[in-house]
């Protein structure tokens, strides 16, 4: 009834705070009764699946009056539960801000691979302040190259390589990065 007296019509149904995430199509609406927005979004790609379901709300990655708003890569999970939905997060929009910071690194470096220690698989990361030929070679304990994960030319940023390592023996393993004159070695640990 309150929703009637206030805005003259009934509501279309009881909302319990959750959409039901396979194609549903929001619009919104201004008090003139003109559609300012009207989009539809599941919990697909390119649509955050992270807001699925728990109260987390979808919002904009960044607070962009320019972004497509029918476009999912533009949205993500509120980083607070019962956030308001298509409202500014500046926690989500902060942590988008530093992860484009993060994106243009200023320094080489190897990351340690995680997890370590790992079975069968690790993720090996690495910074590039400029374009650069990149070799990331895997070495046994005794220092013989046992994989060459990669050998190619690559941009600046922040990159990611996975290494299954299912066909290695357990044992302790040296992950070595090299690009112009700059080489920096991790070790990690593959158990069985």
């Amino acid at each position: 009834d309150a929703f009637k007296s206030r805005y003259g019509r009934e509501p279309f149904g009881q909302y319990d705070g959750r959409l039901d995430n396979s194609g549903e199509k929001l619009a919104l609406v201004s008090d003139a009764g003109d559609t300012l927005i009207n989009i539809r979004y599941n919990d697909k790609y390119p649509w955050p699946q992270s807001a699925d379901g728990g109260g987390y709300s979808m919002v904009p990655t960044n607070v962009n009056p320019f972004l497509e708003p029918a476009d999912g890569r533009h949205w993500t999970a509120s980083s607070v539960v019962h956030g308001t939905p298509g409202g500014d997060d500046l926690l989500a929009t902060r942590m988008a801000d530093e992860e484009k910071r993060l994106s243009r690194p200023d320094h080489f470096e190897l990351y340690q691979n995680y997890p370590n220690p790992f079975n069968p698989s690790t993720t090996i990361r690495f910074s590039l302040a400029e374009n650069a030929l990149v070799t990331l070679s895997i070495y046994n304990i005794i220092g013989q190259r046992v994989a060459t994960l990669l050998q190619h030319d690559l941009t600046t940023g922040t990159h990611a390589i996975q290494w299954h390592a299912a066909s290695f023996a357990a044992g302790v393993y040296l992950c070595r990065l090299e690009t112009a004159g700059l080489t920096v070695t991790k070790k990690m640990v593959l158990v069985k």
